[in-house]
């Protein structure tokens, strides 16, 4: 097994907002598990949400979830010299929230044909000002942009 490369919000000389570790080894396979013991194939990964699109979320405290994407927003971080560096933090509506453990799982939707598209990785979970909870998440183009990161899949994107 190789170094982990450990990614952080709370750490004093990081710039992103990614909530993970990355371990490379060779023996992976682009795979989820989605509860009661069933391990499906990641055959994609999703870039673009519509606002009523379902995203299921694998956690160890909350176990296996399902919510709807509410949206995004931009949060800007000043870096003295070197300008202000911008960060994207996607969030889905859920009844059952994140709790503590979740972090890093694995957030994904399931089309119409049966496939498995990883779109992003849990962050946290908040309170929008109306009270109404969420799960933040980091999406998988946010990953790649700050990370240089691709996720794995069946298809190679």
């Amino acid at each position: 097994m190789g170094n982990p490369t450990f990614i952080t919000p709370n750490a004093t000389d990081s710039t992103s907002n990614i909530d993970a570790i990355f371990v490379e080894y060779s023996n992976v396979s682009a795979s989820i598990h989605i509860g009661n013991n069933t391990i499906r194939a990641v055959n994609d990964a999703r870039y673009q949400f519509p606002s009523n699109q379902q995203i299921h979320r694998s956690g160890i405290a909350t176990k296996n979830t399902v919510g709807t994407y509410g949206g995004y927003w931009m949060d800007q971080i000043e870096l003295g010299g070197d300008g202000p560096i911008v960060h994207r933090m996607d969030f889905i509506y859920q009844s059952n929230n994140s709790q503590g453990g979740d972090s890093g799982g694995p957030l994904y939707t399931i089309d119409e044909d049966n496939t498995l598209s990883i779109c992003g990785i849990t962050s946290q979970h908040a309170t929008l000002d109306d009270g109404t909870p969420i799960t933040m998440f980091v999406a998988v183009e946010e990953i790649q942009y700050q990370l240089g990161v691709m996720p794995l899949t069946r298809s190679g994107t």
